[in-house]
């Protein structure tokens, strides 16, 4: 690994992160918020920090590895959120660093939990930067490193490849840098959509935009502690539908469909069985709540279908009571908090893909049985999946209940029952942030303690990056030359 590299790649991100730090604080200056001197303080002693580190360390440049890119990815991710901490903690929003800490690295991870007591009570500036947070998260903070920072050269494709590994969305284009710039074009034009949307429905253009950055991050703060609920408006809930969908769907399609190409959506075989399982859970969840707990079927199917897109996407929002839904109603929520969305999307989980590729998997192995000299293969899109693909699918879904049943462990043993403890490690493995239980769609995380806290917090960062990233660095092999 060139740790001289590592160290001038991560103090350029810095002082690009640093820049960041100073939209909240303009907007503060500019409503007379009384967080703006926070906000200033952490931006410029962010960027004189990554600006001195830069200097130090100014070489000619070499491209990034794989092992540096690790490094990297995992370093700048775990910067974002102590850095992202602070204007919590300054600010005076949250007393506890831990809190903070936690609160930041939900917003980055696009999970949405919580342990802000009252959002409304919040200053502006500091909501501006939680919804930040998100948005920039979302598609991936080195992914808009990337892309702005023509320095990287060809070593951006391993930062990339570190930040998003597992089942790739295709290459939109030809270099790494015009992959990054492809994405974060698409995702900033949906954004935009939505937020013309939301305020031609009705929201103040302070809701828009902060719904608008946590609907396509797939992050789910809000600017109201009751979320969606807020607003209890039918064509809000569709507005939000939609875009929370199209967020969790492999963006390379949104591509496709932009450049002429709409077969490409027809021919996806993870987009149909995506669509498959929303409307069949959505109908099995209105089967269950309609007569019972609404007298409308139009609206007993719009609660279901916005409680499966959320929480399929990884989204998050409070919108129904889920809690007091048939019980058969929490456990199809649980399968759907594990899957995730669309591999290529902002969505977490372990993402449909991998679970459409593992039953294809499971029915190979059941057809072995009965012939086992046949030469059978698993197919997506009518291609053979290769053995390490299917190698590391099986892989990653071991490690992701690994990471499930260790973190349980640890909030059972901090004394939270086995209902609020598992589910928030699933929310927090998966990116999504309500949980159930104590833990539920109006509750909040603020009564968890420390450890259980930074527990969920590294349980969100290796999610987040699907474990390998930073799992890598903890192996002795990382180390050797």
């Amino acid at each position: 690994m060139d740790l001289k590299a590592v160290i001038r790649v991560s103090a350029g991100f810095l002082v690009f992160f640093g820049m960041l730090v100073m939209i909240p604080a303009i907007y503060s200056l500019c409503t007379n918020d009384s967080t703006a001197l926070s906000f200033l303080y952490i931006g410029g002693s962010t960027c004189v920090i990554g600006l001195l580190a830069f200097l130090l360390c100014r070489s000619e440049y070499e491209e990034l590895n794989i092992r540096s890119g690790c490094a990297v990815v995992a370093l700048s991710w775990i910067m974002a959120c102590v850095i992202g901490a602070l204007p919590y903690y300054l600010s005076g929003t949250l007393s506890s660093f831990v809190d903070a800490f936690f609160e930041a690295t939900s917003g980055f991870t696009g999970t949405g939990s919580s342990v802000i007591r009252s959002v409304e009570h919040t200053d502006r500036a500091v909501l501006l930067w939680r919804s930040m947070t998100q948005w920039l998260g979302g598609m991936g903070i080195i992914v808009f490193f990337i892309a702005i920072l023509p320095l990287l050269g060809v070593g951006g494709i391993h930062l990339f490849k570190a930040e998003a590994p597992g089942p790739q969305a295709d290459k939109l284009t030809p270099r790494v840098q015009n992959v990054a710039k492809s994405l974060w074009g698409i995702y900033s034009g949906l954004t935009l959509v939505m937020i013309i949307a939301l305020i031609s429905a009705g929201l103040s253009p302070f809701d828009a935009v902060n719904h608008a950055f946590t609907t396509m991050a797939t992050g789910g703060f809000s600017t109201h502690s009751n979320g969606i609920a807020f607003f209890n408006s039918p064509l809000v809930d569709c507005i939000f539908i939609v875009f929370m969908f199209l967020a969790s769907v492999n963006f390379s399609l949104h591509y496709s469909l932009l450049t002429g190409n709409p077969r490409a959506l027809l021919e996806n075989s993870e987009l149909k069985a995506y669509v498959l399982i929303i409307l069949s859970c959505s109908l099995l969840i209105t089967a269950g709540i309609y007569g019972r707990d609404y007298s409308s079927l139009l609206e007993a199917f719009r609660r279901a279908l916005f409680e499966v897109v959320d929480t399929v996407s990884t989204t998050g929002y409070t919108h129904s009571h889920y809690l007091q839904w048939p019980v058969y109603t929490h456990v199809l929520l649980i399968m759907l908090m594990v899957m995730g969305g669309m591999s290529g999307s902002s969505a977490g989980g372990v993402k449909c893909i991998r679970f459409v590729a593992a039953l294809k998997l499971v029915k190979l192995e059941l057809t072995h049985v009965l012939h086992p000299t046949a030469f059978l293969t698993v197919k997506t899109d009518n291609r053979s999946l290769p053995e390490e693909t299917l190698r590391g699918i099986w892989s990653l879904i071991f490690i992701y209940f690994i990471n499930f049943s260790v973190a349980t462990v640890i909030l059972t043993y901090r004394g939270l029952d086995i209902v609020s403890a598992s589910t928030a490690v699933f929310t927090a493995l998966s990116g999504v942030g309500p949980a159930f239980g104590s833990l539920g769609p109006f509750s909040n995380f603020i009564a968890l303690d420390d450890p259980s806290k930074l527990t969920l917090s590294a349980c969100m960062l290796m999610g987040r990056l699907e474990f390998y990233s930073v799992l890598i660095l903890f192996t002795p092999w990382y180390w050797q030359k």
